[in-house]
């Protein structure tokens, strides 16, 4: 806690000296508060401002609360100096932080501080923290938006390393001399969490159009899957719950994106890809918590995409079947007991792979499963009817003769 300078000559005193030290003249100062206040100032406004700060300046009157957001940034001082008139200080600095520059909306800063010849954008502070992170924590998305646009940050594919776990980005912010550590562009690398932070936001701020660019109904998991056939385990720290928190409370045209069906198509592959977002039974079961009528059309959207997958998948096992029953010469009956599928199901993001003899084209797709239950009728059914859909591509995964 601070002393609050009781007697108010003290205070006035104390402010002019501040004023004297940055302004010619006290008229000089008035006029710099209107235009940090009003963008203007003109002889009328400055006059009255004048006559206001004469009265404080001689201790007839105390500063406002209103006064004080634009006099301390004018005399880079703090309220608590202000008020104390003088007897207290904190720490008050006009540089440039990552913390700064995160919370600011004028380009201009922004800019100014990425062409910075120390790159401190490219570092984390004394905190660990990052510009991105702060400009996350503000919700700062304008400035997040303006580094995507400027091409100052580039998502890039990464998940298909065996090395790296995740969707991650890069930055052409030219880093220094090579003696020189700027570590951020490292980090990005192997993150996921700006795309999710960036896709979170983008739902937030209605801006829908960047969904997309940003391959909003993808995960790391999924990727991996079409390129290794195979799943690694989520890590401890992906977090998904503020992603499916906005999905879940979106408008239609954001649930009907996140709802439909995408491949991924991986170099060098042949295997047929049919996924939907892999956490839809997330959203699924945060609608149904929150009586969200809507959750029926997702409900019916996750069945037809598990129905989907069920006619690719029998339609596989009836062209294998076929060729078991040229190779073998024998009878459908007697091929449904020869012929065997390879399949292999991840219960960490319901993914799976499923081939068989005599077909081209294995498939990796994923499923959607949901324990919720729900009291309200129409839900429940929709929801029984996506367990009995779940089941049936289930059935054909697990066979084992």
């Amino acid at each position: 806690m601070f002393h609050l300078e009781q007697d108010s000559t003290a205070l006035g005193a104390y402010l002019r000296t501040l004023i004297n030290k940055k302004y010619d003249s006290i008229r000089k100062f008035c006029r710099a508060y209107l235009e940090l206040r009003d963008g203007s100032a003109d002889d009328e406004s400055i006059r009255k401002l004048l006559n206001r700060f004469s009265q404080i300046l001689k201790g007839r009157k105390r500063i406002q609360i209103d006064d004080l957001p634009y006099v301390t940034e004018l005399l880079e001082a703090s309220c608590e100096e202000i008020l104390s008139a003088g007897r207290d200080h904190v720490p008050v600095s006009g540089r440039a932080t990552n913390y700064s520059v995160a919370f600011s909306n004028d380009p201009a800063v922004w800019q100014e501080y990425i062409d910075r010849d120390d790159k401190l954008i490219l570092n984390y502070d004394e905190y660990g923290k990052s510009v991105l992170d702060y400009a996350y924590q503000f919700k700062n998305y304008p400035f997040l938006k303006y580094m995507l646009e400027q091409g100052y940050i580039v998502f890039k594919d990464s998940s298909g390393s065996a090395f790296r776990y995740a969707y991650g980005a890069t930055t052409t912010i030219k880093r220094r001399d090579i003696s020189s550590t700027d570590n951020l562009e490292a980090a990005l690398s192997y993150s996921d969490e700006l795309r999710m932070n960036m896709i979170t936001l983008a739902i937030e701020n209605k801006d829908y159009s960047v969904l997309e660019a940003l391959k909003a109904r993808e995960t790391p998991m999924m990727h991996f899957a079409a390129v290794y056939s195979t799943t690694p385990e989520i890590p401890e720290y992906y977090d998904c719950s503020r992603l499916v928190a906005s999905v879940a409370a979106a408008p239609d045209v954001v649930l009907d994106y996140f709802t439909k069906e995408y491949s991924i198509e991986p170099r060098d592959s042949i295997s047929k890809t049919i996924f939907v977002f892999q956490h839809l039974d997330k959203v699924i079961e945060t609608m149904t918590r929150k009586h969200d009528k809507r959750v029926v059309s997702v409900i019916k959207s996750a069945v037809s995409h598990n129905r989907n997958v069920y006619d690719q998948i029998r339609s596989n096992v009836n062209k294998s079947l076929q060729y078991t029953m040229k190779v073998y010469s024998c009878s459908k009956k007697e091929a449904e007991k020869i012929y065997m599928p390879f399949s292999h199901f991840h219960n960490n993001c319901g993914a799976f792979s499923f081939s068989c003899p005599g077909c081209k084209t294995p498939i990796y797709a994923n499923i959607i499963r949901c324990e919720i239950e729900s009291s309200d009728p129409e839900v429940y059914f929709a929801l029984e009817k996506l367990k009995a859909s779940y089941d049936l591509v289930k059935s054909f995964i697990d066979r084992r003769d």
